[in-house]
């Protein structure tokens, strides 16, 4: 139960409030959570940081992490990989309320900033985290996330049982003369990313690295054998 509402009005009061024991941040992601403050009584409120940003610099989009879902859907600034996953994870309605910092566990979200390499900018000292090694924390606050620019070949596939349903898996895939990077999600409790020079090294790759859990959507056998698959066609359907 919600006894206490905090809206600090810079980062040094937000993480101080943020470390206390029973304080949660007021943030939406596209799965609204049931138990949300169910053992808090403090919301913190972050609308006051200024946190509602799109920035295209020379190293990147710069998306504040309370950036709306659908201001990012409809910006040219940010890659069409990452745009595309939002139209997928959200109704309109939502995707207005949704923010970005609150949805980087989004399976099709999370798979397309993995192929891109992003950035999770976090903290007062705004700690620069590759998105692959992130930990998330209710108690870390999440400033950015850096989407770096890219200039190759972009692909993506899921598995669904309806097309606004929660993957079962996804995969996105990055495409350069270089190097292939590929991500998939569903396949084991966290995404997975791998790149590497060929295609075919890096789908073995995340094959080998694959560890699922069944569900009540699909068993651990039936993801385990859709990998390959599913990796193949992202990288097959590439723009």
């Amino acid at each position: 139960m919600i006894l206490t509402y905090h809206r600090p009005t810079d980062l040094p009061s937000a993480q101080v409030a943020l470390q206390q024991a029973d304080t949660l941040p007021l943030t939406l992601g596209p799965r609204v959570p049931l138990d949300l403050f169910e053992t808090s009584r403090t919301a913190l409120d972050l609308s006051a940081l200024n946190l509602n940003y799109i920035r295209a610099e020379v190293d990147g989009a710069h998306i504040g992490a309370l950036t709306p879902l659908q201001t990012v859907a409809e910006s040219n600034a940010v890659n069409v990989l990452v745009r595309n996953a939002i139209q997928i994870t959200a109704h309109l309605g939502l995707r207005h309320l949704a923010v970005l910092g609150a949805s980087l566990a989004a399976p099709d979200i999370a798979v397309a900033l993995l192929a891109l390499n992003a950035q999770v900018i976090s903290g007062e000292a705004r700690r620069a985290t590759a998105l692959a090694d992130y930990q998330p924390s209710a108690k870390d606050l999440l400033i950015e996330i850096l989407i770096p620019p890219f200039n190759g070949k972009i692909g993506a596939a899921r598995i669904a049982r309806t097309p606004r349903d929660e993957a079962i898996l996804c995969a996105a895939a990055t495409i350069t003369d270089s190097l292939t990077c590929i991500a998939i999600a569903g396949a084991s409790p966290l995404p997975l990313v791998a790149s590497g020079s060929s295609a075919q090294d890096v789908i073995a790759a995340l094959t080998a690295q694959a560890n699922p859990v069944g569900d009540y959507r699909a068993s651990a056998e039936y993801r385990k054998a859709m990998v390959a698959v599913l990796a193949k066609r992202a990288v097959n359907s590439n723009q």
